[in-house]
């Protein structure tokens, strides 16, 4: 891979060839316009680096905006990466720009529930709820309050006999 000032004269160079700008005219010496579009050539290079690197997320970051896992953030990046192109591997970190952001949209079944860390006290309100056929709903924002009526709008979880049942016959998870 040729260093970029390489490429930006020898496209230059090029481009002059190809409008037939061999010698001076209209008055304009072939050096100077040949300097200018370096220098427009060199300036529109580091803009455009500085603004991609400044706009480059990580899977972590992915994940906290999609409000998914990390884990299912980097399978997303790969899976666009394979099938669309978007994002790209340095080492074992996936990244992506932030203008291929929404091109990584990930599948509404995927996404997480809110992380709230279970501890034991929180294992025994939700029993105690449930022992009172009172559902939880656990908030993105780690509130843990009732639920009088199932047809709420949240974008919590909602914990009910049936998965309080699941989460003690398989285990439950360290977040929830």
């Amino acid at each position: 891979m040729k260093p970029m000032n390489e490429v930006i004269v020898h496209e230059i160079s090029l481009a002059m060839d190809d409008m037939g700008v061999r010698h001076d005219t209209l008055g304009v010496k072939v050096s100077r316009v040949s300097h200018w579009l370096d220098h427009i050539a060199q300036v529109a290079y580091r803009e455009g680096r500085n603004d991609a690197l400044m706009g480059i997320m990580t899977a972590e970051d992915v994940a906290a905006h999609y409000n998914i896992s990390p884990r299912r953030a980097r399978a997303l990046i790969r899976n666009r990466h394979e099938r669309f192109g978007v994002g790209m591997k340095a080492g074992n970190v996936w990244l992506i720009n932030r203008d291929e952001l929404h091109d990584l949209e990930p599948d509404a079944r995927y996404r997480a529930g809110p992380l709230v860390k279970m501890t034991p006290a929180l294992r025994e309100f939700i029993a105690r709820a449930l022992a009172e056929h009172q559902p939880v709903c656990i908030e993105p924002d780690g509130h843990v309050h009732y639920v009088a009526d199932r047809t709420i709008e949240t974008d919590g979880t909602i914990i009910d006999q049936e998965q309080f049942d699941w989460y003690e016959s398989h285990g439950w998870p360290a977040e929830l």
